[in-house]
Protein backbone atom coordinates (compact mmCIF):
# COMPACT_ATOMS: atom_id res chain seq x y z
CA UNK A 1 0.00 0.00 0.00
CA UNK A 2 2.69 2.37 0.99
CA UNK A 3 4.23 1.25 -2.38
CA UNK A 4 1.30 2.57 -4.17
CA UNK A 5 0.64 5.87 -3.07
CA UNK A 6 4.42 6.33 -3.53
CA UNK A 7 4.06 6.20 -7.02
CA UNK A 8 0.71 7.77 -7.29
CA UNK A 9 2.37 10.88 -5.73
CA UNK A 10 5.23 10.40 -8.03
CA UNK A 11 2.46 10.82 -10.74
CA UNK A 12 0.92 13.55 -9.44
CA UNK A 13 4.30 15.65 -9.40
CA UNK A 14 5.22 14.33 -12.83
CA UNK A 15 1.57 15.65 -14.23
CA UNK A 16 2.49 19.31 -12.82
CA UNK A 17 6.36 19.32 -14.43
CA UNK A 18 4.65 18.57 -17.30
CA UNK A 19 2.34 21.26 -17.17
CA UNK A 20 4.69 24.13 -16.23
CA UNK A 21 6.90 23.11 -18.89
CA UNK A 22 3.95 22.79 -21.56
CA UNK A 23 4.39 26.36 -22.03
CA UNK A 24 8.56 26.58 -22.31
CA UNK A 25 9.23 24.77 -19.14
CA UNK A 26 8.25 27.94 -16.55
CA UNK A 27 4.89 29.19 -15.65
CA UNK A 28 3.25 31.77 -17.98
CA UNK A 29 1.99 34.05 -15.87
CA UNK A 30 6.21 35.14 -14.95
CA UNK A 31 7.57 34.35 -18.57
CA UNK A 32 4.89 35.99 -20.94
CA UNK A 33 3.05 34.91 -24.19
CA UNK A 34 5.50 31.52 -25.95
CA UNK A 35 8.00 33.21 -28.97
CA UNK A 36 6.50 32.35 -32.50
CA UNK A 37 10.09 32.28 -34.07
CA UNK A 38 10.66 28.50 -35.63
CA UNK A 39 13.99 28.07 -33.13
CA UNK A 40 12.87 29.42 -30.32
CA UNK A 41 9.33 27.52 -30.68
CA UNK A 42 11.36 24.33 -31.17
CA UNK A 43 13.71 25.33 -28.17
CA UNK A 44 10.64 26.45 -26.22
CA UNK A 45 9.16 22.66 -26.78
CA UNK A 46 11.98 21.07 -25.74
CA UNK A 47 11.61 21.22 -21.68
CA UNK A 48 7.84 20.05 -22.71
CA UNK A 49 8.64 17.02 -24.69
CA UNK A 50 11.65 15.84 -21.58
CA UNK A 51 8.81 15.81 -19.36
CA UNK A 52 6.50 13.68 -20.98
CA UNK A 53 9.50 11.41 -21.30
CA UNK A 54 9.61 11.64 -17.43
CA UNK A 55 5.92 11.57 -17.10
CA UNK A 56 5.94 7.95 -19.26
CA UNK A 57 9.51 6.36 -17.34
CA UNK A 58 7.43 7.48 -14.49
CA UNK A 59 4.28 5.99 -15.35
CA UNK A 60 5.83 2.55 -16.35
CA UNK A 61 8.20 2.35 -13.26
CA UNK A 62 4.47 2.17 -10.84
CA UNK A 63 3.99 -1.05 -9.19
CA UNK A 64 5.68 -3.66 -7.39
CA UNK A 65 9.19 -2.52 -8.82
CA UNK A 66 9.65 -5.19 -12.02
CA UNK A 67 8.03 -2.98 -14.32
CA UNK A 68 4.40 -4.24 -14.11
CA UNK A 69 2.64 -1.34 -12.25
CA UNK A 70 0.62 -0.02 -15.34
CA UNK A 71 0.73 -2.81 -17.09
CA UNK A 72 -2.45 -5.24 -17.74
CA UNK A 73 -1.15 -8.34 -16.71
CA UNK A 74 -1.05 -10.95 -18.95
CA UNK A 75 -3.23 -13.80 -18.38
CA UNK A 76 -1.85 -17.12 -16.48
CA UNK A 77 -2.10 -20.07 -18.14
CA UNK A 78 -2.22 -23.42 -15.84
CA UNK A 79 -0.95 -26.31 -16.84
CA UNK A 80 -3.32 -29.38 -16.88
CA UNK A 81 -2.16 -31.65 -14.85
CA UNK A 82 -1.26 -34.07 -16.74
CA UNK A 83 -2.94 -37.46 -17.19
CA UNK A 84 -0.86 -40.42 -15.19
CA UNK A 85 -1.70 -43.90 -16.43
CA UNK A 86 -3.36 -46.03 -13.53
CA UNK A 87 -0.81 -48.30 -12.15
CA UNK A 88 -1.33 -51.73 -13.37
CA UNK A 89 -1.92 -54.55 -11.07
CA UNK A 90 0.97 -56.77 -10.97
CA UNK A 91 0.41 -60.02 -12.81
CA UNK A 92 -0.02 -62.85 -10.80
CA UNK A 93 1.77 -65.87 -10.93
CA UNK A 94 0.14 -68.24 -8.83
CA UNK A 95 -1.28 -71.28 -10.68
CA UNK A 96 -3.46 -73.09 -8.57
CA UNK A 97 -2.69 -76.26 -8.28
CA UNK A 98 -4.71 -79.51 -7.82
CA UNK A 99 -5.49 -80.61 -4.22
CA UNK A 100 -3.45 -83.87 -3.59
CA UNK A 101 -5.69 -86.71 -3.86
CA UNK A 102 -5.63 -89.29 -1.10
CA UNK A 103 -4.51 -93.10 -2.78
CA UNK A 104 -4.90 -96.15 -1.19
CA UNK A 105 -2.35 -99.02 -2.44
CA UNK A 106 -4.07 -102.06 -2.19
CA UNK A 107 -1.56 -105.37 -1.71
CA UNK A 108 -2.39 -108.24 -3.28
CA UNK A 109 -2.80 -110.48 -0.92
CA UNK A 110 0.12 -112.88 0.03
CA UNK A 111 0.04 -116.30 0.14
CA UNK A 112 2.07 -118.61 2.27
CA UNK A 113 4.32 -120.64 -0.18
CA UNK A 114 3.96 -124.38 1.01
CA UNK A 115 7.24 -125.56 2.93
CA UNK A 116 9.05 -128.62 1.33
CA UNK A 117 10.28 -130.73 3.90
CA UNK A 118 12.97 -133.66 2.78
CA UNK A 119 12.92 -136.08 5.43
CA UNK A 120 14.85 -138.70 6.06
CA UNK A 121 12.96 -141.22 4.38
CA UNK A 122 13.44 -138.93 1.24
CA UNK A 123 16.97 -138.53 1.44
CA UNK A 124 17.55 -142.10 2.15
CA UNK A 125 14.65 -143.68 0.30
CA UNK A 126 16.59 -145.98 -2.16
CA UNK A 127 18.95 -147.26 0.74
CA UNK A 128 18.79 -151.21 1.68
CA UNK A 129 20.96 -152.92 4.04
CA UNK A 130 20.28 -151.48 6.85
CA UNK A 131 17.43 -149.20 9.43
CA UNK A 132 16.85 -146.07 9.97
CA UNK A 133 16.29 -145.07 13.72
CA UNK A 134 14.73 -141.92 14.84
CA UNK A 135 15.71 -140.30 18.48
CA UNK A 136 14.30 -137.68 20.21
CA UNK A 137 16.48 -135.85 22.62
CA UNK A 138 16.53 -132.94 24.45
CA UNK A 139 12.89 -133.26 24.70
CA UNK A 140 12.41 -130.79 21.76
CA UNK A 141 15.19 -131.94 19.05
CA UNK A 142 15.30 -135.12 16.71
CA UNK A 143 17.73 -137.11 15.01
CA UNK A 144 17.18 -139.59 12.52
CA UNK A 145 20.54 -142.04 11.75
CA UNK A 146 20.98 -144.85 8.95
CA UNK A 147 22.64 -147.71 10.68
CA UNK A 148 24.67 -150.59 9.34
CA UNK A 149 24.83 -152.68 13.03
CA UNK A 150 22.54 -155.28 13.24
CA UNK A 151 22.99 -155.73 16.79
CA UNK A 152 22.11 -151.91 17.28
CA UNK A 153 18.94 -152.27 14.92
CA UNK A 154 17.85 -154.93 17.23
CA UNK A 155 18.31 -153.07 20.21
CA UNK A 156 16.45 -150.52 18.65
CA UNK A 157 13.41 -151.73 17.78
CA UNK A 158 13.14 -153.92 21.37
CA UNK A 159 12.98 -150.65 23.02
CA UNK A 160 10.66 -149.02 21.21
CA UNK A 161 8.72 -152.09 21.69
CA UNK A 162 8.89 -151.92 25.61
CA UNK A 163 9.31 -147.98 25.80
CA UNK A 164 12.41 -148.65 27.82
CA UNK A 165 15.58 -146.20 27.77
CA UNK A 166 19.28 -146.78 27.16
CA UNK A 167 21.91 -144.31 25.75
CA UNK A 168 23.01 -144.51 22.39
CA UNK A 169 26.67 -144.11 21.83
CA UNK A 170 27.76 -143.13 18.06
CA UNK A 171 31.68 -144.00 17.90
CA UNK A 172 32.70 -141.59 15.11
CA UNK A 173 31.16 -138.38 13.83
CA UNK A 174 31.34 -137.69 10.16
CA UNK A 175 30.48 -134.28 8.39
CA UNK A 176 28.41 -133.81 6.15
CA UNK A 177 24.35 -134.33 5.69
CA UNK A 178 22.82 -137.98 5.32
CA UNK A 179 19.74 -139.08 6.07
CA UNK A 180 18.42 -135.83 8.08
CA UNK A 181 17.92 -132.91 6.19
CA UNK A 182 18.62 -130.77 10.00
CA UNK A 183 22.36 -131.51 10.41
CA UNK A 184 25.18 -130.72 8.23
CA UNK A 185 27.13 -133.93 10.25
CA UNK A 186 26.16 -137.29 10.83
CA UNK A 187 27.07 -140.48 12.99
CA UNK A 188 29.00 -143.50 11.09
CA UNK A 189 26.23 -145.82 10.39
CA UNK A 190 28.85 -149.16 11.19
CA UNK A 191 30.31 -147.66 14.89
CA UNK A 192 26.79 -147.82 16.68
CA UNK A 193 25.96 -149.24 20.10
CA UNK A 194 23.74 -148.73 23.68
CA UNK A 195 25.26 -148.50 26.65
CA UNK A 196 23.64 -148.12 30.21
CA UNK A 197 26.54 -145.31 31.24
CA UNK A 198 28.40 -142.61 29.62
CA UNK A 199 30.70 -140.03 30.44
CA UNK A 200 29.42 -136.71 30.24
CA UNK A 201 31.32 -135.79 28.14
CA UNK A 202 30.09 -137.02 24.79
CA UNK A 203 26.43 -135.99 26.29
CA UNK A 204 24.32 -133.21 24.77
CA UNK A 205 22.12 -132.54 22.17
CA UNK A 206 22.30 -132.52 18.50
CA UNK A 207 22.34 -128.99 17.88
CA UNK A 208 25.38 -128.35 20.22
CA UNK A 209 26.88 -130.53 17.53
CA UNK A 210 25.80 -128.60 15.06
CA UNK A 211 27.52 -125.34 16.55
CA UNK A 212 30.73 -126.49 17.02
CA UNK A 213 31.38 -129.48 15.36
CA UNK A 214 35.46 -128.78 15.27
CA UNK A 215 35.05 -129.62 18.70
CA UNK A 216 32.84 -132.64 18.56
CA UNK A 217 34.96 -134.46 15.81
CA UNK A 218 38.54 -133.43 17.18
CA UNK A 219 38.29 -133.35 20.85
CA UNK A 220 35.36 -135.48 22.05
CA UNK A 221 34.90 -137.82 18.42
CA UNK A 222 32.01 -139.52 19.41
CA UNK A 223 28.51 -138.85 20.52
CA UNK A 224 26.42 -140.11 23.66
CA UNK A 225 23.61 -138.29 23.78
CA UNK A 226 21.56 -138.94 27.83
CA UNK A 227 18.01 -138.38 27.13
CA UNK A 228 17.92 -140.03 23.78
CA UNK A 229 14.79 -142.10 23.21
CA UNK A 230 14.19 -144.27 20.19
CA UNK A 231 10.92 -143.30 18.66
CA UNK A 232 11.16 -145.23 14.51
CA UNK A 233 12.91 -148.17 13.10
CA UNK A 234 12.37 -148.23 9.89
CA UNK A 235 13.70 -152.08 9.23
CA UNK A 236 15.19 -151.94 5.37
CA UNK A 237 17.31 -155.27 5.94
CA UNK A 238 17.05 -158.48 3.76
Amino acid sequence: MKKEMECGESLFWSAAACGRFAMGGADSRFHGPPPTHPKAVASHRTPQVLAMAVLVVYASGCGDGDGSGMRTPSPSVTPLPSATSAPTPPTSTFLPTAAPTATRTIAPPTRALPTVTTTPAALCADRTGGALVSFRICDNETLRVWSTASEFIDQAAALLASGEQRIPVFGALLDGTDCDAQWTWHPDAANQSFTELAIELCDGCPSHVEADKPYWFETVRQYCPWSARVVVVDDRRE
